[in-house]
């Protein structure tokens, strides 16, 4: 009997998505099986996004919203795929909890990081927090060998942006422009500078025409009303493969009353991205949460 598994599968490719599978960098390891008969290979991979920082709260001035989470950093891979064993090793790390870093994913030949062994590292995104979170890098190709032998981007992420001083909104992001394809977390707006006025709106991500934008969590008013939630991330095209990150939630408004309201949450991030900082607060109230960095992912397509 004749076997044609051999011939290079022309009709379609092999695509293969892995989803997070380590809480820790390097703790758990998932498989990809090389098809027979593919010839080329293309691999994507990012790590956890960090998370969007808490709010504060505070009387009027000096309840700051968090900053956002910076984005994972960007690795890809286009090699021959006889160049390649027949199995390859993931770890792929959970985004950032609020205010806390994501987590490093690797590609290896073994289920381990040495330096020889690795395809592919990406190192986690920054946490949010006053400034706005780093952004996260991909490893150096001195510190992945493997890559050397097909073509390589290693790309560092978007950092998140700041959260507004006293009386302002949150940092607007625009989309990057160094080929990364996904964003920081946006900052989360802070309390008025004085009592009896509105409270300001979350960072918004800016962008025109076929990616749409998102906007920041809407300003409490000051009855005083309640910060909006950021917007969550997502992925503005389907199928495209660009995803944003959370935009930060809105600040309360401030009353000279007792009473008082709470900043609205940050919005979560989506694969890699980071997420939205906490709107500020006022006196009393309990402090609005960051938004999740974005969970790490690696694609694999072959044919």
């Amino acid at each position: 009997m004749l076997d044609f598994g051999d011939f290079p599968a022309m009709s379609r490719a092999n695509v293969a998505v892995f989803q997070v599978n380590s809480l820790v960098a390097a703790q758990n390891w998932e498989t990809w099986t090389k098809p027979r008969g593919v010839t080329m290979c293309y691999i994507f991979a990012l790590a956890g996004g960090g998370g969007g920082g808490n709010g504060n709260v505070g009387a009027a001035g000096a309840g700051l919203g968090g900053g956002g989470g910076g984005s994972s950093g960007q690795s890809k891979l286009t090699i021959p795929a006889i160049l390649l064993p027949d199995t390859l090793f993931m770890s792929i790390g959970v985004g950032g909890g609020a205010g806390a870093n994501g987590i490093a994913t690797s590609v290896s030949v073994v289920p381990n990081v040495t330096v020889n062994n690795r395809v592919l590292g990406v190192l986690y995104g920054g946490a949010g927090g006053v400034s706005g979170g780093a952004a996260g890098s991909s490893e150096a190709i001195n510190a992945c060998c493997l890559a050397g032998l097909g073509i390589a981007t290693l790309l560092a992420g978007q950092a998140g942006t700041s959260p507004g001083t006293a009386g302002q909104p949150g940092g607007a992001l625009a989309l990057p422009v160094i080929g990364i394809v996904v964003t920081g977390g946006t900052g989360g707006g802070s309390l008025p500078g004085s009592n009896n006025n509105n409270g300001f709106a979350g960072g918004a991500i800016t962008a025109a025409g076929l990616m749409g934008g998102a906007a920041g969590g809407t300003a409490g008013t000051l009855a005083p009303t309640a910060g909006g939630p950021g917007t969550p991330g997502r992925q503005p095209v389907p199928k495209l493969g660009y995803f944003f990150g959370g935009t930060g939630g809105g600040s309360s408004g401030v009353s000279a009353a007792p009473a008082g309201a709470a900043g609205g949450r940050g919005g979560d991030g989506a694969y890699g991205c980071g997420g939205g900082g906490g709107g500020g607060g006022f006196t009393g109230q309990t402090a609005a949460p960051g938004g999740k960095g974005g969970d790490g992912i690696v694609i694999i397509v072959s044919w």
